[in-house]
């Protein structure tokens, strides 16, 4: 009831990823079941992406110093978003989407609903691919030092989509 009728976009946004990893069959399927339910729900477009820009513009000032490759202008925190968005705007007339917890086959979803265009998807899938495998280098050799990041096309996109300041 909570999650239908009172929970604010960012825990809705939270929901699009969560997914059942423990316990029995049954509860993993009635876990499904409810997030499907709770993301193809209606909302209202504008003020669900008004949220989710400005929560996402809350994190990135509480993150200003933090790993630039996941919290940077078009960094993986963006793409999430811009996935998040997706869903939360599209689960009641594509509930398709709603099958997906990973970003990578959200945004594939996403594209194939027509939501993102294909060069949106080819950005955001390479520049989230790209971001996870630089991090990933990163946190296995130990590097601890902050990264620049290149302004690339993605920081463009999610601005765009998110309706937020671009980058630069």
């Amino acid at each position: 009831e909570y999650q239908l009728k009172e929970a604010w976009t960012w825990e809705l946004q939270a929901l699009c990823r969560g997914r059942y990893v423990a316990g029995s069959r049954i509860a993993g399927g009635e876990f499904e079941s409810v997030r499907k339910q709770i993301l193809s729900s209606h909302r209202p477009a504008e003020s669900t992406s008004e949220d989710v820009a400005s929560m996402r513009h809350k994190m990135r000032q509480a993150h200003l110093r933090d790993d630039a490759l996941k919290h940077g202008p078009g960094g993986m925190v963006d793409i999430e978003f811009v996935a998040q968005l997706g869903l939360l705007l599209n689960g009641q007339k594509h509930p398709q989407c709603l099958d997906h917890t990973s970003t990578p086959r959200q945004l594939q979803a996403l594209l194939e609903i027509g939501w993102i265009n294909r060069p949106q998807y080819e950005v955001l899938s390479g520049a989230l691919s790209s971001l996870t495998r630089a991090r990933h280098l990163r946190l296995l050799c130990g590097e601890r030092n902050p990264v620049d990041v290149e302004e690339t096309m993605a920081g463009e996109v999610c601005a765009q989509v998110l309706g937020i300041t671009p980058p630069g």
